[in-house]
């Protein structure tokens, strides 16, 4: 059997990808596509007081709050490390039960492919976003 990433991966969501496109200044479609990450909703807040605006970007796994694009970055970065380290801890689950007595072996060699190619594609994301943020300076440093 072939594994085949458009059937077994969720799609990136063009729509809202185009809006924090729009929103950051930021082009990284080629690096989305068979990633598994998905934008799901985006929500632009504005603080009445000081008239800043905030935006929460929801994804299948959780959220990215930024306001700017350097706070982007640093939050996907932060994002894509926590996805590649769950992509990792299902891969040893995987592993684990490849051990058990009744295994779909078949199963588990799909899961396996999939988190093999999720998880590259999600390191040459992490790596784009590592190079963006070489343009621009690390907020979580002090």
């Amino acid at each position: 059997m072939k594994f085949n990433p458009d059937r077994m991966i969720l799609d990136y969501n063009n729509e809202v990808y185009e809006k924090v496109s729009q929103i950051t200044g930021l082009k990284f479609k080629t690096h989305m596509k068979g990633s598994g990450v998905v934008f799901e909703k985006i929500f632009e807040m504005h603080n009445l007081i000081s008239g800043k605006k905030h935006f929460l970007l929801l994804t299948n796994s959780n959220s990215i709050p930024f306001t700017n694009r350097d706070e982007f970055i640093q939050s996907f970065i932060l994002w894509l490390k926590k996805s590649i380290a769950g992509l990792n801890n299902d891969h040893q689950q995987l592993n684990d039960e490849e051990n058990q007595a009744l295994v779909d072996e078949n199963y588990i060699f799909i899961q396996k492919d999939r988190i093999a190619y999720s998880g590259e594609k999600q390191l040459k994301l992490l790596n784009k976003m590592r190079e963006l943020r070489g343009e621009v300076p690390d907020v979580n440093k002090k």
